[in-house]
Order: C-alpha cells, then sequence, then structure tokens
C-alpha cells in the first residue's frame, strides 16, 4: 500500500512544481521516466538481492528508498534535484514486487495465498487511491513540498515499525553457507529462459502495456469517444480501479478453490479485453461506459492471485526472488 502511495502522491502536486520551477510537461514526464526505468533496470538486481539477502532486508531498504527520495523532492531546490530524488525512489520501487512476493511465498500457508495474494493486490490499489486525497488536502493547505515531506515521513516512520517485525525474518533459507545463491542444479540461464517463465514475461509485458494505457489515457478516450466532461471522464477511471479491487477479491477466492490458475487468468483477461473493445467502439450510451470500464477492472483484478501463484510455480524455490 505504502509503495503505491508514494508512485501517486506526487500526482496533484505537479502543476504546482512545474509552475515554481518553470517546467514543460515533458520535463515533469521525463521525470516519471527515470523513475520507471531505473525501477526497471534494477528489478534483476532486486531479486537477485532478495535471494541472497531474505525479503525483509531488501523490503525495509526498498521503503527507506522511496521515503528518501521523496523528502529530496520536498527540499529540491532545481530540476536537476527532482531527476536525482526520482532515480532513488525509482531504486526503490525496484524492490517491492521480489521482496513481497518472496515473503507471502515463504510465510502464508499454501491453501491461503490465493487469499494473500488477492489482499496483497488489494492494499496497493488502497494506496493508489489514498494518495491523490493526502497529497492534495495538505498541500492546499500548507503547500506542495510541506505534501511531499509529510508523505515521506508517514513512509519513514512505518519502515522503523516493519524492521522490528520478527515475523517477516527467518523465510526460506537462499544462500549456502559461504553465502553463495543456491539455484539448484540448473543455472540461472536456464532458470530464467524456462518456457514457463518466459510465458509469463510476456503475459506481464502485454498486460502492463494494456493496464497502463487505460489508466494514463482512459480519461482522455472517453472524452474523445464519448464527449464527457473531465469530472466524469475522471470519475469512469474511479469505476475502474473499484472494480479492480473487487475482482482482486473474488480472484483471491477462485484461487484458493482451483488448481486451474491458467484458466482463471486467461478468463478474466478475456473478459476485461472484451468490455474494453466495447468502449473503444463507442457503441454505448454514455451512461453505460462507467459500468463497461468496472467491469474491465473485475476482469483484469481477477487475475492478479491466480498470475502470482503460475510465476511462483514456474520458479524454482531458491530462485523466486530473480524469477519475481
Amino acid at each position: 500500500a505504502l509503495s503505491h502511495f508514494l508512485q501517486l502522491v506526487i500526482t496533484p502536486v505537479i502543476p504546482l512544481i512545474k509552475s515554481e520551477f518553470d517546467l514543460t510537461f515533458a520535463a515533469i514526464g521525463a521525470l516519471m521516466t527515470v523513475t520507471y526505468a531505473v525501477s526497471g533496470l534494477m528489478q534483476f538486481p532486486a531479486g537477485m538481492a532478495v535471494d541472497r539477502f531474505g525479503g525483509r532486508a531488501v523490503l525495509v531498504f526498498g521503503l527507506t528508498a522511496m521515503g528518501l527520495g521523496t523528502l529530496m523532492i520536498a527540499l529540491a531546490p532545481s530540476y536537476a534535484w527532482l531527476v536525482v530524488a526520482s532515480a532513488v525512489i525509482g531504486i526503490g520501487n525496484s524492490t517491492f514486487h521480489p521482496a513481497d512476493m518472496a515473503l507471502l511465498n515463504a510465510k502464508v500457508t499454501p491453501s491461503r495465498r490465493g487469499y494473500a495474494f488477492s489482499m496483497h493486490s488489494i492494499a496497493g490499489s488502497t494506496g493508489w487511491i489514498v494518495a491523490p486525497m493526502f497529497a492534495a488536502s495538505i498541500a492546499e493547505l500548507f503547500g506542495w513540498r510541506v505534501a511531499m515531506a509529510a508523505s515521506a515521513l508517514v513512509v519513514l516512520a512505518f519502515v522503523m515499525y516493519l524492521a522490528t517485525q520478527q515475523s517477516l525474518a527467518h523465510e526460506e533459507a537462499t544462500t549456502s553457507a559461504g553465502g553463495a545463491v543456491r539455484t539448484g542444479s540448473q543455472p540461472l540461464t536456464a532458470i530464467l529462459l524456462a518456457p514457463a517463465v518466459l510465458i509469463c514475461f510476456v503475459f506481464f509485458f502485454f498486460t502492463s502495456i494494456a493496464y497502463s494505457s487505460f489508466t494514463s489515457f482512459g480519461p482522455t478516450a472517453f472524452i474523445a469517444l464519448y464527449e464527457m466532461p473531465l469530472v466524469v471522464a475522471s470519475g469512469v477511471l474511479t469505476t475502474f480501479f473499484v472494480g479492480v479491487t473487487f475482482g482482486t477479491l473474488a480472484g483471491g477466492a477462485m484461487a484458493a478453490r482451483t488448481k486451474e490458475h491458467g484458466l482463471v487468468t486467461a478468463f478474466g483477461c478475456g473478459v476485461a479485453a472484451f468490455f474494453a473493445l466495447i468502449i473503444a467502439l463507442a457503441v454505448l450510451p454514455a451512461s453505460l461506459v462507467a459500468l463497461c470500464a468496472a467491469l474491465v477492472g473485475v476482469g483484469l483484478g481477477s487475475t492478479a492471485p491466480s498470475r502470482d501463484i503460475l510465476v511462483r510455480e514456474a520458479a524454482p524455490a531458491n530462485a523466486r526472488g530473480k524469477v519475481y
């Protein structure tokens, strides 16, 4: 929840940052590119760190880096400082999927993992929902720097609590006595190029394109296709996130009750694609677009627990951090 919170907490104060530093929208967009490019490049090193040092240590490091990067934005004297802060946030952001998945796999009883993965996804959506309201309300009263500093301090305070939680320690051993990472008898390249792992990679690649496109450009498309006011178009996107939340809850229950995780994932993606296509064809009355967007969200959300279990099944126990 807090990692997603910090991903979006800057969104409502972007106009204020743009005005203070006299930036173009392209310059603001470049900051986002820096964050996610660094995050993507650091995913694999983060997975290796999880396999070597354990999920809790990497999780604490990642959340600390994101908190410090956000605090750097609050203190930024120049655009160059903002670029560096964005890179620090990207380094922190790279750690969460490998660390979280490793911890959930090590700590949660197999019969309950579907529910655990479901709650993990719902928490992320909750962070996205809370962040804009939190930052905007503080910025309106005290300015954008205070809003960013407050966001950072909330997260850094939680880090101190997180570091003390012994329930997250002592996950499955992943290193040998000499400290070298064990990946079983298979070489690393064989693990990462295994057909099941590559299929999962392609799945995440294309669904990430679809998800980010829908959430980033959905309101613009709704306005163009249905001549909606901006507020209404933004509300349609909110119904999508609500649908994701309910779909994830349902997906957790399905994942706990079936072993056909591939079918569950394929069906959910099919539902989402069907209703997204209906929206794109502009054959609906505007009043039904929100319902269709919610159903797109339900379809995508329902896949989350099963897709995470599929990745788990594709990954050797001692190389899950790398595979995730």
